[in-house]
């Protein structure tokens, strides 16, 4: 874990959000499965998540966010800056994934991400993104995470499709690429209930490849503050 480079973001972050309109905002949830970037963290198990994000109509913002997986619990830890330019949105950050009962299994990231909304009443929204680390699972060896998708807002449902190619520099993991269908509805009182399926999950459990789907329910919370 890089704590020098997250503390001073997350320093620059916060000194920023002082001087700004400032949102902050609760979540938590339960899945059935918690499938992330192609891999099922609870081996087919319910996991519970939660987190806090502040951010700043500057385009700062900052956060947190845990979740329980098959191998005890995961906290993350996140700042990073979005700009949005008509239409168009960029999001530059960096994450550390911490494992509390396994933290030589931490990886550290830097994201890039481009979107865009288009069509008839705004309800088409694309975007490619891009994440790195320099130290995979402990290895010492790089990994990239190359995606790309697309949401389509239909009143209070949402249908997400996207693509994501997964190329590891290490052989503890083999390169390979997920496709996933999601849908998101939207219940009312900040609670949203979803499903997401896909084609391809590695099983961390198994050390197996097939499908996965997970159906989950989750509620946020929002406040704004003027400092």
């Amino acid at each position: 874990m890089n704590k020098p480079l997250l503390t001073t973001l997350f320093i620059a972050s916060t000194s920023l959000l002082a001087h700004a309109e400032v949102s902050l905002s609760a979540n938590m949830g339960l899945q059935t499965d918690y499938i992330w970037r192609g891999m099922t963290q609870n081996a087919g198990d319910p996991s519970i998540h939660g987190g806090f994000d502040l951010k700043s109509d500057s385009g700062f913002y900052t956060g947190t966010w845990a979740a329980s997986t098959s191998s005890g619990t995961e906290l993350d830890y996140y700042a990073g800056y979005a700009l949005s330019i008509g239409d168009a949105e960029i999001d530059i950050g960096y994450i550390d994934y911490t494992y509390v009962q396994h933290t030589a299994e931490d990886i550290s990231e830097r994201y890039l991400g481009l979107g865009a909304t288009y069509g008839f009443l705004d309800s088409l929204s694309i975007y490619v993104d891009y994440s790195y680390t320099d130290d995979y699972d402990a290895s010492g060896d790089s990994a990239d995470i190359a995606g790309m998708g697309a949401y389509y807002h239909f009143g209070d449902l949402v249908i997400e499709l996207a693509y994501q190619q997964f190329s590891y520099k290490t052989t503890s993991m083999e390169d390979f690429n997920s496709t996933r269908i999601g849908l998101r509805y939207d219940l009312g009182g900040g609670l949203a209930a979803t499903l997401t399926h896909d084609d391809k999950a590695y099983n961390m459990t198994s050390q197996e490849f097939s499908s996965a789907t997970s159906f989950g329910l989750k509620f946020t919370s929002q406040s704004n503050k003027s400092c």
